[in-house]
């Protein structure tokens, strides 16, 4: 096991990794580094034979990257053993943050509490965090908005058009610093409390969308409102929604702003669409689009034990 600290000229390595063994939605290079904090820095742990863990930390706590273990799904509980073990008991962190798939969360737990793979000298100390993470089927999707069951997203985007004139414009096309002032204006609107993603945002925008696979902004009456991005999921025929936002300026612009990428995505040929981890409050939203599954994702703290 080796840490990687230049992550950059550790690409082709990386990219070889998720191609190999990818196929969650945040396997994804670009994701990965442009996520990188002024105060967080990341590290790639190399465990060979194309096995690695992409991690961050700061001061003395690390944390992976989330479902940023790549290698052989029978391998991935031992994987994180070792990083625990060596993080935390050898090396004496605080603590390791871990983000994974529910599934993949109770079967390290099990692990965890059953003592096996060297998870005697650790734990779990806390979930932090639960993230739930609407997916659309594509091909149960309604373009046109047809039926009792659409009645509500259809009369959004009738009111809109009735008000607004719109159009879906490739974002890489525009002027960085119109898509810039959109994302400050996002930031300083909107009401969420959790954390935004602002510099992870701005890196996409000033690389033109370096990474993502396709990106379309809203614009409303000739101006910029909404950003929607993204990325093909590895291994698979479904696509990742990495980046979303709006202004709030316009009555219905997020509505109008996911029926538009939906639309775009069928016709694409994507099987489902994967609109990313919400909370509670985002997640009423989001269900406006009928999503065919909902899984969580949970994040956690491992520590030593006392």
């Amino acid at each position: 096991m080796r840490i990687v600290t230049d992550v950059n000229s550790f690409m082709e390595q990386v990219d070889k990794s998720i191609k190999m063994y990818g196929n969650f939605p945040e396997n994804n290079f670009y994701h990965y580094i442009n996520s990188q904090e002024d105060w967080i820095r990341n590290a790639v742990i190399d465990f060979g034979r194309n096995r690695i863990i992409l991690a961050s930390y700061e001061d003395d706590i690390w944390k992976i990257f989330p479902e940023g273990v790549l290698c052989s799904k029978e391998e991935k509980v031992r994987l994180i053993s070792e990083f625990c073990d060596f993080f935390l008991v050898k090396k004496g962190c605080n603590k390791v943050m871990i983000e994974l798939q529910e599934d993949n969360y109770k079967e390290l737990k099990f692990q965890i509490e059953k003592g096996s793979d060297g998870w005697d000298s650790v734990k779990i100390d806390s979930i932090e965090d639960t993230y739930y993470c609407p997916v659309v089927d594509l091909n149960l999707w309604n373009s046109k908005l047809e039926g009792s069951g659409m009645y509500e997203l259809r009369k959004i985007k009738n009111n809109f058009c009735k008000k607004y004139s719109l159009k879906v414009s490739d974002a890489a096309k525009l002027k960085k610093e119109y898509l810039l002032t959109l994302l400050d204006e996002w930031r300083k609107n909107r009401k969420a409390k959790d954390e935004a993603c602002i510099e992870e945002y701005k890196k996409f925008i000033e690389t033109g969308f370096k990474g993502t696979d396709y990106a379309i902004c809203i614009l409303v009456d000739g101006k910029p409102h909404s950003l929607i991005a993204g990325w093909k999921i590895p291994n698979t025929e479904n696509f990742y929604m990495g980046i979303s936002l709006h202004n709030y300026k316009s009555a219905g612009i997020g509505e109008v702003s996911y029926i538009e990428f939906l639309n775009e995505l069928k016709q694409l040929g994507f099987k489902k669409a994967d609109l990313g981890g919400s909370d509670k409050n985002l997640l009423f939203f989001k269900k406006k689009f009928h999503p065919a599954e909902i899984y969580k994702t949970i994040e956690f703290a491992v520590v030593r034990k006392k």
